[in-house]
């Protein structure tokens, strides 16, 4: 089975960004790449995107897939809104294919995908019923299809065919991103946790309230959940953030302003004082869903632009890189030895920093933070997210070896909180500290009768 996605159409007039719909975030990434990570995680390896307005944009996002493990490749719809041709196309010789618009999001069902059987998903709205923008459909059905249909009226041919050969199934909740309102609403959707496909990144740091890596709260800050405030923002004295707040990476929101039900885009500066409600805010303009209007932002002390990077972070950056390619290429030697010595164990994390763990994990995965592939300390789970990964964990070096779950996940969210690139070199060099002492402990000679223990 494959996907087809659709990004095709540009949202609604009241945007403050000129991107196709679906790539405005919810939460902390576009739901054109939400809906990638649903599918690739259900197992669908072949994904076909149907752009049109803004193409460039969607192929910067999403590339060629490998990585999220799929192959995704691109089909030019010759109108925006008329994408029923390049469905076509993109469907080629599969027998069986689940068509979205990437500007909505519904939770799909395993069952639907293992069955294969064709399935039309809908929503009730003030008692009608609507195509809720997803759709599991065959070969045959994608090419009954009439052409020159726009996006809009796609849904009610595909609810005609439930009609006949296509079952209907309704689904508790649809994200919709097309109009302000519906992306304002998407967003306390999945604050809420009611959409539990959507990877969300970030650390759990209190009831409703999850935070990024690096990002700074003041102490004085008032958080009302749910909040989400993603990696290396910055909240200065006195702000009130939410509820249902969303502060995008790298934005800074100034001293005594307010945000609530409203979003501040990643790497947006929004001035002190200023309060944002039911709004969307970019650096250049707020959208207000209250008033369905855009405001343009021309002084810079209200509202701009957040510069993605600085000279000493740069430097900090490139120092880290340097020196983990230095003690790697010095320590491949032993890792090597190590490995030949440790017949077949396999290289998962060690609930506590020793060393067999160093010499068969982190040194050679030291490479990968050379390559700025790797964080040097972040969440070592299988799991986690592309922007959580990290070498090695803060548990790993400040928990006893029988903590509980509970205060390993504490001591990581608080590293992932509050350190800096400083605090993680630190980190690392705790950590072979503590696998150097463990291997002394374990050479340690006992009293008589005890014998050595191995």
């Amino acid at each position: 089975m494959r996907a087809i996605l659709l990004a095709t159409n540009a949202a609604d007039a009241a945007g403050v960004q000129a991107l196709p719909a679906a790539l405005r975030p919810v939460i902390d990434r576009p739901l054109l790449q939400h809906a990638v990570e649903q599918l690739s995680h259900a197992g669908i390896s072949q994904i076909e995107v149907v752009i049109g307005f803004a193409p460039e944009a969607v192929q910067a996002l999403l590339g060629d897939g490998r990585r999220w493990g799929c192959d995704i490749r691109y089909h030019l719809a010759q109108c925006d809104d008329e994408p029923v041709k390049a469905i076509q196309r993109a469907m080629g010789d599969a027998p069986l294919a689940v068509l979205a618009r990437a500007d909505h999001f519904i939770e799909l069902e395993s069952h639907d995908l293992a069955t294969g059987a064709a399935t039309v998903y809908a929503s009730a709205t003030d008692g009608d019923l609507q195509w809720a923008g997803w759709a599991i459909l065959s070969s045959r059905q994608v090419a009954s299809l009439p052409c020159g249909v726009p996006l809009p009226a796609l849904g009610e041919h595909l609810l005609a065919l439930a009609d006949r050969d296509v079952r209907l199934r309704a689904v508790p909740r649809v994200l919709r991103v097309t109009s302000l309102p519906e992306w304002i609403d998407a967003q306390a959707v999945a604050l809420a946790g009611k959409m539990p496909a959507l990877r969300i990144s970030g650390r759990l740091m209190a009831a409703g309230v999850r935070v990024g890596r690096g990002a700074r709260i003041h102490r004085t800050v008032t958080i009302a959940a749910p909040v989400f405030i993603g990696a290396d923002a910055r909240i200065e004295a006195g702000a009130v953030i939410g509820p249902n707040a969303i502060i995008g990476a790298g934005a800074i929101v100034d001293r005594d302003s307010c945000v609530a039900n409203a979003m501040v885009m990643p790497r947006t500066y929004v001035g002190a004082g200023l309060e944002l409600r039911e709004a969307v805010a970019s650096p250049s303009a707020v959208a207000s869903a209250r008033y369905a209007s855009v405001a343009t932002v021309t002084d810079a002390m209200l509202l701009g632009a957040v510069k993605t990077g600085d000279l000493r972070g740069n430097i900090a950056d490139a120092a880290i890189r340097g020196a983990a390619l230095l003690m790697w290429v010095l320590g491949l030697p032993v890792a090597a030895l190590a490995r030949s010595f440790a017949r077949g164990r396999r290289d998962e994390p060690a609930a506590t920093a020793t060393m067999a763990d160093l010499c068969l994990r982190v040194v050679p995965g030291l490479f990968e933070v050379a390559a700025g592939r790797l964080a040097l300390v972040g969440d070592t789970a299988p799991s986690a997210t592309l922007s959580e990964r990290g070498l090695i964990a803060a548990s790993q070096v400040v928990c006893p070896v029988d903590a509980s779950t509970d205060d390993r996940w504490s001591a990581d969210a608080i590293h992932r909180a509050v350190a800096g690139r400083p605090d993680d070199v630190l980190m690392l060099v705790r950590y072979v500290g503590r696998a150097g002492m463990g291997l002394a402990a374990s050479l340690v000679v006992q009293p008589e009768g005890v014998g050595v223990r191995r």
